[in-house]
């Protein structure tokens, strides 16, 4: 049967560490590695204390991880509005698209409307490969 409430736990530990502050120096040489000079134990030297210290700096830093981590992002999406609304990323868009396609000017317009594809015909008549051969796809960034 195991005691799960902390506060026994706590109360067990506090008093095993008063009795063999209580039983001194004689008790410390023979039962115990320290040495006779070391301090006495201290409410905070005890193991429940140090797991409740570690349990503590654990929350703290996930917290400060998790606020970091959202603050980046924030940051982030306030970078990218603000080029968006100086026109810094229009002008990067239009870069690109020139070097996507090299027969345009960066100068183009930044929405040009896109050719139709046709389609292919329903039903039968020939293969499939004869329908789609000279389609070309467009891509419309905007």
């Amino acid at each position: 049967m195991a005691v799960r409430d902390p506060a026994f736990w706590h109360r067990f530990s506090v008093a095993v560490h008063k009795d063999e502050e209580s039983k001194g120096p004689v008790y410390a040489t023979t039962t115990s590695i320290s040495s006779p000079s070391s301090p006495p134990l201290k409410h905070q030297d005890s193991w429940l204390g140090r797991q409740e210290a570690k349990k503590r700096r654990r929350a703290i830093i996930c917290w400060a991880f998790w606020l970091a981590f959202a603050g980046v992002l924030v940051g982030a999406v306030f970078v990218v509005l603000w080029l968006k609304t100086s026109g810094v990323l229009d002008r990067l868009m239009d870069k690109v698209d020139a070097m996507v396609e090299p027969g345009s000017s960066a100068s183009a317009t930044a929405s040009p409307t896109p050719t139709p594809t046709p389609t292919p015909p329903v039903g039968g008549g020939g293969n499939g490969k004869r329908a789609l051969e000279g389609m070309r796809v467009y891509t419309y960034y905007g």
